[in-house]
């Protein structure tokens, strides 16, 4: 590996000549891709796969971009609003009822 004074570690590309770190574009670009996917405007129903896979993005790009953690909480608090007006009863009775003989 030949040293440089740019070189990407732990996906974050490290520049020792401007002394900065930054997340990669096509990263953010990929996360900004997934957002208008998932979050459009008219929106009403998300898969879980989709928000983990968000909320982790975010939370790498967080680590680079401080004014992010405080957004991070109010979206947390939507999903988690979200997941709890999702009744998961009747899933449950349903597998009851196959478990029993």
């Amino acid at each position: 590996m030949p040293i440089s004074y740019s070189s990407r570690i732990l996906g974050q590309i490290v520049n020792t000549r401007r002394i900065d770190v930054e997340t990669p574009p096509e990263f953010i670009a990929n996360t900004i891709r997934l957002l208008n996917k998932s979050f459009g405007l008219q929106r009403k129903v998300f898969h879980l796969q989709d928000i983990k896979s968000i909320t982790g993005k975010l939370g790498h790009i967080a680590s680079i971009a401080p004014w992010l953690c405080f957004l991070l909480p109010s979206l947390f608090a939507e999903i988690a609003r979200c997941l709890g007006s999702h009744k998961l009863a009747p899933l449950h009775d349903q597998q009851l009822k196959q478990d029993t003989p």
